[in-house]
């Protein structure tokens, strides 16, 4: 609907940079049979891998048929958990533009690979501060170099390198900080943000869809969440859409304790926690429907509501099985919008 009817042009989603390369150059040419593959192969996350997912990358490839580079719609990552792919894919650039640094970025782009592996676990602040000092000389020598490799490839293909590199600074930071100074630092949802306004420049000012968990696109000032920095850099073009249901089926990790028993279909049939706004929203018996956050606050009963700390239940990638230990505070500056669905269906994995 917002591709046919509002202009909108990128697909960005809670995925990984260098993964979405290879899925979107599939996307770009409508080859709709590398899609399944590309998915079980380069896909991190087991969320996405889903038919779900597939039939919208399908759908991706039939649109842009026949269509001008111009006109067709794309799909990107803004994630940065993985340094998986964007060492060798800088090195691939750096080869193709034939510059004179290749030795020294090597040398760089294989301790970003191997340390990655243990996500930095043997590092010291010290090593890890003198490393990213190297991943900041490359990115300088890539800047230094700029003509070369535009002349040798493209404006393009270089923003594209200078990015990459970023990107593995990025996740390394991500991996170092989750372990040595837990809570301190909302260093990954600051960078899927700067992915995405990244990707908002790159494209020349073209409108996202962006697509991630709940908290992730949420204005959420204390937690410094990905849409509290969008919501601030981009003030009147960031409309924020959260996603509410009472009960269904699910996907998700089962948790017990501290022990994970893998991947398995959930099922949620218990009423909503009495007063919480699932519960609310569930007595208007109706499947689905939107409502904005503005306009419930035009009601003295919801305005109410909101200050008392009203409740609601949401979810990631694990479930106890134990409904109360998902409901939290809801707060009516998170979202600019709610769609809420009375059931949900579980998602179907890519077989």
């Amino acid at each position: 609907y917002l591709v046919e009817n509002h202009g909108f042009k990128i697909f960005a989603i809670e995925a990984d940079f260098g993964e979405s390369i290879f899925i979107n150059q599939a996307v770009l040419n409508s080859d709709k049979s590398q899609i399944e593959g590309l998915m079980k192969e380069k896909m991190h996350f087991w969320t996405w891998r889903t038919n779900e997912v597939r039939d919208l990358l399908y759908w991706m490839c039939d649109y842009n048929l026949g269509k001008t580079a111009a006109e067709k719609v794309q799909y990107w990552g803004v994630d940065c958990q993985f340094n998986t792919y964007h060492p060798d894919m800088v090195k691939d650039y750096l080869h193709a533009a034939g510059v004179s640094f290749i030795p020294f970025a090597e040398g760089i782009l294989n301790e970003a690979n191997a340390a990655s592996g243990n996500r930095f676990s043997a590092y010291t602040q010290d090593a890890f501060s003198t490393y990213l000092e190297k991943v900041n000389a490359l990115k300088d020598s890539v800047t230094k170099y700029e003509s070369d490799i535009i002349e040798a490839v493209s404006e393009k293909e270089y923003q594209l390198t200078l990015q990459l590199v970023e990107e593995i600074k990025e996740v390394s930071e991500v991996m170092y900080y989750a372990q040595k100074q837990s809570g301190s630092k909302n260093y990954r949802d600051e960078y899927m943000a700067k992915n995405t306004a990244w990707l908002h420049e790159y494209f020349g000012g073209a409108k996202i869809v962006l697509w991630a968990h709940n908290f992730h696109v949420s204005d959420y000032l204390a937690a410094g969440s990905m849409g509290h920095h969008l919501k601030a850099d981009f003030p009147d073009d960031y409309v924020t859409i959260g996603f509410l249901f009472s009960k269904g089926h699910f996907m998700a990790v089962t948790q017990t304790g501290e022990q994970f028993q893998g991947l398995n279909l959930q099922s949620l049939e218990d009423d909503p926690k009495p007063g919480s706004i699932n519960d609310v929203m569930s007595r208007a018996n109706v499947p689905v429907f939107s409502v904005k956050l503005s306009d419930l606050q035009n009601h003295d009963t919801w305005r109410q509501a909101f200050l008392q700390r009203i409740e609601y239940f949401h979810m990631g990638a694990l479930y106890t099985n134990k409904p109360s230990d998902y409901y939290d505070v809801f707060n009516a500056t998170y979202f600019d919008r709610l769609i809420y669905f009375n059931r949900t269906t579980a998602s179907v994995q890519v077989k």
